[in-house]
This record gives structure tokens, C-alpha cells and sequence, in this order.
């Protein structure tokens, strides 16, 4: 495809490399189309800016990926609307990747979602109605990813998914990422369903454990409302924020059940900041109002090490009955950071019949800090269903030691 191109209404089939493809051009719609067998990619998009809109596409079959969205190039910026598509059978449904260099800077916007009323178009070239899903691909359903080739280098990514099912992949449904550089991604998942998956339903990864010096510090902001992750052969929700990195994560309102895995399982580690964000204005309280139920293995699994930080979770009005093993809620914090405590934690009105297990650091590695501060202590304390644990190297006693009471809520 050419700058400013529109591609309406063709059948693609059985290309020997990608179905369609553009590179270094500005402004490619395309509306209507099916693209079936293509040995490459169904869509290919390599430093394409301006806007790339896609509505009403059916891309079933490819080797590669059925959308391949990439931007290497500062002046080569896009924002990306998909509104309307199936995608069936593809190594991975759908992947867009930011990949900067220490001269480079692109950005992606990218908005996924049902087709609107923006959308003129009608109908598909073989006349199916649209389900907006991605399904059975071989791999992940969608890869959202920031790369680069420094701590230096920096992309910004902002990636909406709504109303839109994810299922049967081979992997993990949605799998999104910040490697090395010091990147900004923000995700917003509303109303949509991830399910069926060989892996975590949704993966956040942000940086890996150092081998030498910093190599990533990335902020993500992660943000999952009203959806359903089941039945996914691994974690409902798997996060990891390693290296120097910061995280803000709301998980509100969502079903996460029948997953063989935990419903939700965070480590944080190294010298980053997790932050389970808590608005009053908008009601968020990081994780809460989620029915987390018949899960394999525990609802609530959060664990920091090193020199994290986690400046407050809140954990409330979450249904957590009916999981596998172990306590429904366990937060673990061996992390020393110093001074000050390593986590503030609010923990109220769960239904959680297999209890809380709370563990800190032994007041010996934190200079007697206590390294966790808890909203209401003593309620926690007198509640025969909390264990409290203190940790040294490994062994644990049980004592409240490491806990101290928060008299306000963590943060003003």
C-alpha cells in the first residue's frame, strides 16, 4: 500500500509472503476485507505513521501474525484504530511493537474495539457478521510490546481492548511488555473476555533481573474493568515488574475463575514501585468488586523482594471463594528498602474462606522498621482466619512483628 491509500472490499488469498503490506508511509485504511492463508502476515505495517484504520477486517490463517503492527521511527508516529474484526487461526491474532533506539523515539496509540459509528462500511466480503474475536491462534492472541536498545531509548504505547473475546490461544491471551529502555505503556481492558488459553490469560511484564547494570525502567499502567478471564491454563492475571521499573494497576469488577493457575499472581522485584492504585473520585481501590472464584491454585498471590516498593494495595469487597489450595489472599514482602516501611496494605470485606497469610521481613534485616504497614491492624490481628508471618532468609515464624499499624490510608 501506498501514503494515504484506502483497501475496500478484496479477498486475499493464500499470498506466498504477507496479504497486505505497507512500510514507510503515511495514512492506510482498510475496511471489508478477507485475508486468508498468507505465508507472512495477513496485515504487515512496518513505520507506518499518521493513522492505520482497519474496519470490518476477517484475517484468518496466516504463518505469521494477522496484524503486524511495528514503529521504529520518531517521525513515523501512529495511532491505529481497529473496529470490527475476526481473526481465526493465526500464529498470533494480533502484534504491535514500539521499538526505539537511543535517537529514535516512535509512539503508538492504538484503540481495539467493536465497529462504531464512525464505521461507514457494511458487511464483510463474504458476509459473515463480526464477533470481534481473536481465536485459536497457535501462539498469543495479542502481543503489545516496547523495546530498545538501552536504558536510553524510549517508545510510548497506549493500547485499548473493549468488547472483544480472546480465545483458545496456544500462549497467553494477552501478553504485554517493556524490555529493555525506559519506556511508557498504558492499558485499558473494559468489557471484554479472555478464555481458554494454554498460558496466563493476561501477562504484564515490565523489565527482567539485571545480569549488570540497569537496563530497564519502564512506567506502566495497567487497568482491567468488568472483563472474564477463565479457564486459561495458567494465572488469570500474571504481572512481573523487575529492574527499576514502576507499575499502576487497577484490577476492578472482573470475573477471573477456572483458570488452572492463581486468579491473580504479582512479583515485584529489584529496585521498582508498585503501585495498586487507589481514587476515591473514581472508585478504584486496586484490586476490588472482582469475583475471583474456582481457581486451581489461590485467588490472590503478591509477593515483593529485593529493595521493592509498594506505596499502598488495596484488596476490597472481592468474592474469593471456592479456589484450590493454600490461603485465598497470600502477600509476601522479604523486601528491606531501608528506612521506611516496604508496603501499606488495606484489606477489607472479602469474602475469603481459605483466610489471609501475611508475610514481612524480620524487624532484624530492617533495622527494627516494621516493613509493612496495614489499614487497621488490630481488626486483622483478632481475625482467626489472617496468619501473620515474619520472614528471616527464608524461615518463618509466626509473629506480627514486621507489621505496624497504618492510621491513615497509605497515601492522603
Amino acid at each position: 500500500m501506498g501514503e494515504n491509500t484506502v483497501l475496500a472490499g478484496f479477498q486475499v488469498r493464500d499470498a506466498a509472503n504477507h496479504g497486505v503490506t505497507a512500510s514507510n508511509v503515511d495514512n492506510v485504511e482498510l475496511r471489508n476485507n478477507l485475508i486468508e492463508n498468507s505465508g507472512g502476515s495477513g496485515v504487515f505495517l512496518d513505520d507506518v505513521g499518521g493513522n492505520a484504520i482497519l474496519f470490518d477486517n476477517e484475517i484468518n490463517g496466516s504463518a505469521d501474525r494477522g496484524v503486524f503492527i511495528q514503529n521504529t521511527q520518531t517521525d513515523r508516529s501512529i495511532e491505529v484504530a481497529i473496529a470490527g474484526f475476526d481473526l481465526d487461526s493465526n500464529r498470533v491474532g494480533m502484534e504491535f511493537v514500539a521499538a526505539g533506539s537511543d535517537t529514535e523515539f516512535p509512539s503508538q496509540r492504538i484503540v481495539v474495539g467493536p465497529s462504531t459509528d464512525a464505521n461507514t462500511s457494511v458487511g464483510t466480503p463474504n458476509g459473515t457478521a463480526l464477533t470481534n474475536s481473536v481465536l485459536n491462534s497457535t501462539d498469543e492472541g495479542i502481543i503489545v510490546q516496547a523495546t530498545g536498545a538501552s536504558l536510553f531509548s524510549s517508545v510510548t504505547q497506549e493500547f485499548s481492548l473493549s468488547e472483544a473475546t480472546i480465545n483458545n490461544s496456544g500462549a497467553a491471551g494477552l501478553q504485554l511488555i517493556a524490555e529493555t529502555g525506559a519506556h511508557s505503556q498504558e492499558f485499558n481492558i473494559t468489557d471484554s473476555e479472555i478464555s481458554d488459553g494454554g498460558g496466563n490469560g493476561i501477562e504484564v511484564i515490565s523489565g527482567q533481573p539485571p545480569a549488570g547494570p540497569t537496563a530497564s525502567a519502564s512506567a506502566q499502567e495497567f487497568v482491567v474493568r468488568d472483563s472474564l478471564i477463565s479457564n486459561n491454563a495458567g494465572n488469570g492475571i500474571d504481572i512481573t515488574l523487575s529492574d527499576a521499573g514502576a507499575q499502576e494497576l487497577v484490577i476492578r469488577g472482573n470475573q477471573i475463575v477456572a483458570n488452572s493457575g492463581d486468579g491473580i499472581r504479582s512479583l515485584a522485584e529489584n529496585v521498582v514501585v508498585q503501585e495498586w492504585r487507589t481514587d476515591e473520585e473514581t472508585g478504584d481501590a486496586g484490586i476490588s468488586e472482582n469475583i475471583i472464584s474456582g481457581n486451581g491454585n489461590q485467588a490472590i498471590v503478591i509477593e515483593l523482594t529485593d529493595l521493592a516498593v509498594m506505596p499502598i494495595n488495596s484488596i476490597v469487597d472481592n468474592d474469593l471463594s471456592d479456589n484450590g489450595v493454600g490461603s485465598d489472599i497470600e502477600i509476601t514482602s522479604t523486601s528491606t528498602p531501608g528506612t521506611s516501611a516496604a508496603a501499606c496494605l488495606i484489606i477489607e470485606d472479602n469474602l475469603a474462606p481459605l483466610g489471609i497469610q501475611l508475610t514481612g521481613a524480620d524487624p532484624i534485616l530492617t533495622g527494627n522498621v516494621p516493613s509493612v504497614l496495614v489499614q487497621d491492624l488490630p481488626s486483622l490481628v483478632a481475625d482467626p482466619d489472617v496468619t501473620f508471618l515474619s520472614d528471616f532468609f527464608g524461615f518463618t515464624t509466626v509473629s506480627t512483628a514486621p507489621f505496624n499499624n497504618a492510621t491513615n490510608r497509605c497515601i492522603p
